[in-house]
């Protein structure tokens, strides 16, 4: 059953995000009068599961033409796409472009509504995860915890020792900056800092910080690098009394959303960089891993703060600059741009073989990882 509710909450959320991204493509590409043949939730190789014209749609809104686009559920749940005339993407197809250019297809438009075409399912996403992060400071608020509250500072390992840090040290600024609510971005904050500063028996004592310190080493550390030191006696959890909570209002909840929404945008995109590194690599996993996340039961408030991340995950890996990608295509528009004309038709259908192929590998590596992290706990 548990297995079952994760699997629901996930579909569900990634169903939600690839109708909202791939939207994005679908509502520029009409604002321009590009033609767009196809908007598929998931992928339909060979077969799809579910597929209308809404002709219904066009006898409301004429000037749309939608009964032109075939819209559908696909078959393969790794995805989603929309097939935009006149532009070489996964399909590979390219009869349309042996024939001479129409208007309504994408190669016919200019550079700039292209590339607003082509970041446009980024852009939904962005502004998805700030419009969940935005709803849920107004529907539930915000819980924090003060550091002030935080009696008996925290315990750290040898790493943390090494950097200069003593059982009881409680930080209270980081490089200058007041260090006023406990989150776990301070781990972030503090492998990239200078110095630290921190409360000890009273007094304040500021600590320079070593230059190899490593954010995932800092997280993947056993015993953790540092942890809150709790009243003897209970059990590793919280005490009620330490934590605050703040309530926003309909006005004020909407920079709350976006400040948070940002400031986890920009933490995800500094962490990419370990993604590179051997350990980041084997962190990496698949639909199994991101499921593994969701609640055992169900949790409104879970769910839409997982799905908000997510969001952002899907706008940060579809900006990078790799064929196949959003990103891909936008790098092949400021190439355009710069050189005042566009790639060969073969250069188009290698660069986006070599994307795919580069996405098949990192699916096949994330499938991989998953596997092992479910066999080797069967064996030990």
């Amino acid at each position: 059953m548990t297995v079952l509710i994760k699997a629901v909450q996930l579909i569900l959320s990634l169903s939600l995000l690839i109708v909202l991204h791939e939207g994005g493509h679908f509502a520029f590409s009409k604002l321009f009068g590009v033609r767009v043949e196809k908007f598929y939730m998931f992928f339909d190789y060979r077969f799809r599961l579910f597929s209308t014209r809404m002709k219904w749609f066009t006898r409301l809104f004429p000037r749309f033409k939608d009964n032109e686009t075939d819209y559908g559920i696909g078959w393969i749940p790794l995805g989603g796409y929309v097939k935009i005339a006149g532009m070489v993407d996964e399909s590979m197809d390219t009869e349309q472009l042996k024939q001479p250019a129409q208007a309504d297809e994408f190669r016919s438009k200019s550079i700039p509504q292209r590339f607003f075409i082509m970041v446009g399912g980024v852009m939904m996403n962005l502004i998805t995860a700030f419009v969940i992060y935005s709803a849920i400071m107004f529907s539930w608020g915000e819980d924090y915890l003060p550091v002030e509250n935080i009696k008996d500072g925290f315990e750290y390992n040898e790493q943390a020792r090494a950097a200069g840090f003593r059982d009881g040290d409680l930080p209270v600024a980081i490089d200058g900056e007041p260090l006023l609510e406990w989150q776990t971005s301070v781990l972030r904050d503090i492998s990239t800092a200078t110095t630290v500063t921190v409360r000890r028996e009273g007094r304040e004592v500021t600590l320079t910080m070593p230059d190899d310190l490593s954010l995932l080493e800092m997280l993947q550390a056993q015993p953790p690098f540092m942890r809150i030191v709790l009243p003897e006696g209970k059990p590793r959890i919280l005490p009620e009394e330490w934590i605050a909570h703040r309530d926003y209002t309909l006005l004020s909840c909407i920079p709350a959303g976006i400040r948070y929404g940002w400031d986890t945008l920009t933490g995800y995109v500094s962490d990419l960089r370990y993604v590179f590194s051997r350990e980041g690599a084997q962190s990496v996993g698949s639909f199994i891993t991101i499921g593994s996340i969701f609640p055992d039961a169900w949790n409104w408030l879970r769910f839409w703060n997982i799905t908000a991340f997510l969001s952002i995950i899907l706008a940060v890996m579809n900006i990078l600059p790799i064929p196949g990608l959003d990103g891909g295509h936008i790098m092949l528009l400021f190439y355009e741009g710069l050189t005042g004309h566009e790639p060969s038709e073969t250069a188009m259908l290698w660069i986006e073989r070599i994307g795919l192929g580069f996405i098949i590998a990192l699916m096949c590596l994330a499938f991989g990882n998953d596997i092992v992290r479910f066999i080797f706990p069967l064996f030990s």
